[in-house]
């Protein structure tokens, strides 16, 4: 009987793991579909990238680069609130889904939390109704790069 609770809780552990980010913590993607089962209406969508990770690594090495996107995970765990949803999509990108609250709203204390930190990040904002999620995200991801590029020319026209 202990031998069967002891892989049941093996499979538990396992099925948690997977949905989850090892680096940040966070959940992954999969959490997505489970939070739009939850939340109806309006959804707000916060795109965010770290800027100059390649920097970072190559600089300092791949330990300071993770370092980083743990802080940035850390910046958008603190701009929510316990029921909106972080995730991370991938490398050092992260969407935030919130339900009834604005995404400049948002978008401007993770910027503030980033400042607080030391993290810099490109930031995209969008909003649609959640049935419409996949042009919201889509949305908030055009906004990111369109602010990242914005970020990279900043850059280049300073040197």
């Amino acid at each position: 009987m202990h031998v069967l609770a002891g892989v049941a809780i093996g499979l538990v552990f396992a099925l948690v793991r997977r949905d989850r980010d090892a680096l940040t913590g966070l959940p992954t993607r999969r959490a997505i579909r489970t939070w739009l089962a939850l939340h109806w209406g309006p959804v707000s969508a916060v795109f965010a990238d770290l800027d100059g990770l390649k920097a970072i690594n190559d600089a300092h090495g791949h330990a300071a680069g993770d370092a980083a996107i743990v802080a940035l995970a850390h910046c958008c765990r603190r701009s929510v609130r316990r029921a909106d949803l972080v995730v991370r999509v991938g490398g050092d990108e992260f969407l935030i889904l919130a339900h009834g609250q604005s995404g400049q709203e948002i978008a401007a204390r993770l910027k503030a939390a980033c400042r607080a930190a030391g993290v810099s990040a490109s930031v995209g904002v969008a909003g649609g109704d959640r049935r419409r999620i996949i042009a919201t995200v889509a949305e908030a991801d055009r906004q990111m790069y369109q602010a990242k590029r914005s970020v990279h020319m900043a850059q280049v026209v300073g040197r």
